[in-house]
């Protein structure tokens, strides 16, 4: 038997094997013969495979969808095993059919694999071969085919001659004006990165008009691309052309009667400032956020709420940019945002006003801190004493690490002291809100000294590690590491660890678990951001070797006694157990922490055991001698 004839048997073996799977609805069976398309085109060679394999998945190419979703990688592969791109128009025929599907993921893997290809092909050929393709699925009647056509272009264009570009674009519009609105729609979106590939004059001439059809579409789908298209086109256009062609058109849709039109146009203002950079359109903007913060409908004035701090941004850097000498920035923005966030404290839309609570702080960074002290922080207090709802003060107290270092946390203490108790008392429900109070104490520790907190915040920590919910008690602890940190051992052992003492004979077993989860996080802190710590590697950065030396003279000491209680029978015992104690070893902190440790690793992404030499005069307040002098002092008297 010759060789050709061993391969047309091969062959002959594949196609019953898939026509069976195909008849026995056998998916996985179909699914893995696909994956091998390359292997046996491989060996059956270029011309058997461009001859009597393709032809058969051209007849067969109406597949489960989950088979086409391997197919066009699989059709790529081949392109080399059929004689190189000079050969590959079966291949590309395959692809171009399903461009035809219904199934949007089938099409999105097939217009990849084009994409791929026009990438990889020469210009001669990008016209040769996919040019055509383009075009066919562009004259098509159906909307699959068309929308196809719409996602090649981008790949196409740049990679053709000119005479062809204009003909390309012309396509393009009469797509824009299809009567499908699902056409239309896919036309506007892929206008967005079409226009980067354009010139000047072809958008000014023969796009414009596009995006005035686009913006005066009946569907409410395609009306909604406009902003978009309408930023990318005046990423190109000068400011006169933008203030004559576009401008007014986004004007237009703050005063719609649509609620979605003007949802549109908020959701994208801020980047609106952003491109539109120029000082003749500055203050037009700034009225078209005046109107959409201000505007009657709820879902409206909560996105614009939510674009507040980016759209402050690009005004201040339009300012930076264009008017370096004369930036009036913060009275610009005194006069004309200020009034409009007086009115957001007060807005009768909750939801309004927790997109408020959650920006208002971070307002800090964009103006002077005398400006902010005397228009910004008479806002949050208002909030944190006026406001009813729990939820709203709350993402305030959750964001006061945004407030500036430099400003006095007095005046505030008391309004924060007062709402921590009120989510404390009216969140039982919510106990996600009481564990969000943890970040609140570490902001609190930031600004305020270690008295007040003695005073007027520690009892509120102890109620927070005897809640009864199980995650808010196992998070609680994680911050005890950083509470040493700012504030020394000598003080947390006397004012902070006998509420972990508490619970050391409690009689749920559960609560029995508070200390260690307090001693397993002074041990191993799941703050560190990595499990690796080098515990002295500050102490040669130190200039003062003389305290350095003593410092580790110190650590030495307590070690060597430590090591010697260690070996006390009593503990031997305890230690001895240690194989037997599988739960808690996997106890998983993120399952409980969850996005309270991530917020904490990344405000406080200190490292807990680096020495500070400030602290030397006193051993038991530097992080690493501290908790082992707590342990050979039985501060714990756990065990």
């Amino acid at each position: 038997m010759s060789d050709e004839s061993v391969l047309m048997e091969d062959l002959k073996t594949f196609k019953e094997s898939f026509s069976q799977a195909i008849k026995d609805e056998n998916i996985s069976e179909q699914i893995d013969m696909t994956k091998r398309l390359g292997i046996l085109a491989e060996h059956l060679g270029e011309n058997i495979t461009r001859q009597e394999l393709l032809p058969f998945l051209e007849e067969n190419i109406n597949f489960h969808d989950e088979i086409l979703l391997n197919l066009p990688e699989q059709l790529k592969q081949l392109i080399p095993l059929v004689g190189g791109y000079e050969n590959s128009q079966p291949v590309l025929e395959l692809l171009k059919r399903m461009c035809n599907t219904d199934e949007f993921l089938v099409r999105e893997k097939t217009l990849e694999a084009l994409k791929e290809i026009a990438e990889e092909l020469s210009n001669e050929l990008v016209e040769e071969l996919l040019v055509p393709i383009l075009e066919s699925l562009a004259n098509e009647q159906w909307f699959t085919s068309k929308c196809s056509a719409v996602a090649l272009f981008s790949s196409i264009y740049p990679k053709v001659q000119e005479e062809k570009k204009v003909e390309l674009r012309h396509t393009f519009r009469l797509l824009s004006q299809d009567e499908s609105p699902i056409v239309r729609k896919e036309a506007a979106l892929g206008l967005i990165d079409f226009v980067a590939l354009l010139d000047k004059e072809s958008i000014k001439n023969e796009f414009i008009a596009v995006f005035d059809n686009i913006s005066n579409d009946n569907m409410d789908s395609v009306k909604a691309t406009t902003v978009k298209v309408a930023l990318a086109i005046c990423k190109i256009l000068s400011e006169n052309e933008i203030d004559e062609s576009i401008f007014k058109t986004l004007e237009s849709f703050a005063e719609s009667d649509s609620w979605k039109t003007r949802l549109v146009l908020a959701v994208d203002i801020a980047e609106i400032q952003k491109v539109i950079y120029y000082p003749k359109l500055r203050g037009r903007i700034l009225a078209m956020f005046q109107k959409l913060i201000k505007n009657v409908e709820d879902e409206v004035r909560i996105v614009a709420v939510k674009n507040l701090v980016p759209f402050c941004r690009y005004l201040k850097e339009s300012y930076e940019r264009c008017d370096q000498n004369e930036n009036n920035f913060e009275s610009v923005f005194i006069q004309s945002v200020v009034p409009q966030i007086t009115m957001l404290v007060v807005d009768t839309c909750t939801d309004v006003k927790l997109e408020l609570a959650k920006n208002i702080l971070s307002l800090s960074t964009l103006i002077s801190k005398e400006a902010f002290v005397e228009h910004i922080m008479p806002q949050v207090l208002d909030i944190l004493d006026l406001e009813q709802s729990v939820s709203v003060k709350a993402n305030i107290l959750e964001n006061l690490n945004d407030l500036p270092a430099d400003v006095d946390f007095a005046q505030s203490l008391p309004s924060i002291k007062r709402v921590i108790r009120t989510l404390i008392v009216y969140s039982q429900s919510h106990w996600r809100t009481r564990k969000g109070l943890l970040m609140t104490f570490m902001h609190i520790i930031k600004f305020a000294p270690k008295e007040y907190f003695a005073e007027n915040i520690k009892h509120f920590y102890g109620s927070l590690l005897g809640d009864h919910v199980f995650a808010v008690r196992r998070t609680a602890a994680i911050i005890l590491p950083l509470i040493v940190k700012h504030f020394g051992m000598t003080w947390t052992s006397t004012q902070i660890i006998p509420y972990f003492k508490m619970f050391q004979r409690d009689t749920r077993y559960l609560y029995r678990y508070v200390p260690i989860f307090g001693i397993n996080e002074l041990i191993e802190p799941s703050v560190l951001p990595g499990e690796e710590v080098e515990y002295l590697a500050s102490l040669k950065e130190v200039e003062d070797k003389e305290k350095a030396a003593k410092m580790l003279w110190m650590l030495k000491c307590i070690l060597k006694k430590l090591e010697g209680a260690l070996e006390e029978k009593t503990f031997q015992d305890i230690l001895s157990l240690n194989k037997s104690i599988d739960d808690f070893k996997t106890d998983n902190i993120s399952l409980y922490a969850g996005e309270t440790l991530n917020s904490l690793r990344s405000h406080y992404s200190e490292n807990i055991f680096t020495y500070d030499g400030n602290k030397a005069g006193n051993s038991n307040d530097w992080y690493l001698t501290g908790y082992c002098f707590s342990y050979t002092g039985n501060v714990w008297d756990y065990c």
